[in-house]
């Protein structure tokens, strides 16, 4: 499983630590908001995802497609 807290920002340093802090929590997914990740093959942003998925619904509730 794919956690935040083993997310390497040196080796990705345009991922600001403040705002996947921030999507950690579920206001923005109330609200119907979307969140787009662009960026190179191997950059973690399926890492991001997972992570940020798992800490707003628990580790049972996540799946990738």
């Amino acid at each position: 499983m794919k956690r935040l807290e083993d997310f390497d920002y040196d080796a990705s340093p345009n991922v600001s630590p403040e705002t996947v802090s921030a999507l950690k929590s579920p206001i923005w997914v109330c609200e119907g908001r979307p969140l787009v990740m662009i960026g190179d093959s191997g950059t973690g942003k399926s890492h991001l995802l997972i992570g940020i998925g798992t800490a707003i619904s628990g580790p049972a509730r996540v799946s990738a497609t």
